[in-house]
């Protein structure tokens, strides 16, 4: 498996984790039983994968919906993702992204930047941390760290207020 598909399988992970602990505490269960740790280091087989993404997120959207909601399309994308077709998984993930989804627009973002797509990994990580997703503004941060051109005034602007 490539070094390229590994990450991105990671950031999908990463994403339907936080997703399904948002999901979990909306069922009523505790918030605090957050298992995105133990999930977190089985990101190695598709098999891993499939079992920590719950079975909402990988619902299809009804067939004949002409326009999905984002939310949607971020589930569809997990769903092609652990079925390897990564050319459908990224369409999806970029769609939901463009409707300001912010965890597609952190895996968006974290993929760009290993492309050594700088400019637009900034553009794509501060939206979602613009969204208050904590995970975006953790990665925004390492970019700040790593010295990416943009992402210091990107991270300023978010914490002032600005964005």
């Amino acid at each position: 498996m490539s070094n390229r598909k590994n990450i991105r399988r990671l950031f999908v992970l990463f994403a339907a984790v936080c997703l399904s602990v948002v999901v979990s505490a909306g069922c009523g269960k505790n918030a605090g039983q957050d298992n995105a740790g133990s999930r977190a280091s089985d990101h190695g087989s598709k098999a891993e994968v499939s079992a920590s993404v719950s079975p909402l997120e990988r619902s299809t959207p009804q067939p004949g919906v002409e326009q999905q909601s984002a939310e949607e399309l971020f589930r569809l994308a997990v769903k092609y993702d652990e079925e390897d077709d990564q050319e459908k998984a990224w369409d999806c993930f970029r769609k939901a992204a463009e409707l300001e989804h912010p965890k597609a627009q952190l895996v968006l973002g974290v993929d760009c930047y290993s492309d050594r797509k700088y400019a637009e990994a900034v553009e794509w990580t501060r939206k979602s941390a613009a969204q208050e997703n904590e995970y975006a503004l953790k990665f925004l941060r390492r970019l700040v760290d790593e010295g990416v051109p943009g992402a210091e005034e990107a991270l300023e602007n978010i914490e002032s207020g600005k964005e």
